[in-house]
């Protein structure tokens, strides 16, 4: 990364509705509708609402000319992760923090361009994220492995601080730009959920994570079944009933000692002045 200030592309992300920055609605057109084709392909073997792993990947490369593919920072975008010789058109569901551009410096001459993008994965499941490459739209025949969860109600984007973002995985584009062109995909021709990874990758617990719905989660607590009521219990253990009876005692011998150490005394003065004690 350049030692020098470079320039940003875009802003951040705006705030969502509910409190949270979030993506804008806006950005949930086309493949990233949770009411898409590609969407409910992703849901085949996931579970609802999703359960993954967020990663965050720094693209990087240096171009003889501006890269003319337009990535801006709150955008929703596909990053393919097939390995080289691989048509299987693998591909998650991912979100751009921001895009920069500099002159480069050093060996290699033109512009520096790196792009900081969050992507959902299916958690346990290895991915060699050195072959990944983001498209602004998909390219055609590509299918999802894995359903995103930026649409959800409680979802927070990154800042600055997290530890994703502190632990991205760089990724070298290189220099050649035609990567960005979705037309250099071509995928297997059959049906995109025959290419999703095997069921048995999927995590397959009843829990959703942190990022289950709100909606949900008060409907399953609704529908959850109450515990039978237990009987009261009548007898006090042992230990408590041997410490109450310390305790009271305790407590009658201190007031036997104090009533016999008045009584002393109002003798005392009797014997000694004559005087009848006050009342």
């Amino acid at each position: 990364m350049p030692a020098s200030k470079v320039q940003k592309t875009a802003s951040t992300a705006p705030t969502g509705k509910v409190g949270y920055l979030q993506p804008h609605p806006s950005q949930f057109a086309g493949a990233y509708k949770t009411s898409s084709v590609e969407y409910k392909i992703s849901r085949t073997y996931a579970r609802m609402p999703p359960s993954y792993r967020r990663v965050v990947l720094l693209f990087h490369g240096t171009f003889e000319t501006i890269p003319r593919v337009v990535f801006n920072a709150g955008q929703l975008i596909t990053v393919g992760v097939d390995k080289p010789g691989c048509h299987d058109g693998h591909s998650v569901f991912g979100f751009v923090y921001e895009v920069r551009t500099s002159l480069a410096r050093g060996q290699q001459l033109g512009y520096y361009w790196q792009m900081e993008v969050e992507v959902h994965s299916i958690p346990g499941y290895q991915i060699d994220w050195q072959h990944a490459r983001p498209f602004v739209v998909p390219p055609i025949g590509s299918v999802f492995i894995q359903p995103h969860g930026f649409k959800e109600a409680i979802f927070e984007l990154l800042s600055q601080l997290s530890p994703e973002r502190w632990e991205m995985i760089k990724v070298d584009l290189g220099s050649n730009l035609a990567l960005f062109n979705p037309i250099s995909r071509s995928y297997r021709l059959c049906r995109p959920e025959d290419r999703l990874p095997p069921r048995e990758v999927y995590p397959r617990t009843e829990s959703h994570g942190l990022l289950a719905s709100a909606r949900i989660l008060l409907r399953e607590a609704a529908n959850a079944p109450a515990a039978p009521l237990q009987p009261r219990q009548t007898a006090l253990p042992p230990s408590l009933i041997h410490r109450f009876d310390n305790d009271m005692r305790y407590l009658r011998d201190r007031s036997t000692e104090e009533s016999g150490g008045r009584k002393r005394k109002f003798a005392e003065i009797e014997d000694g002045d004559g005087l009848q004690p006050k009342r």
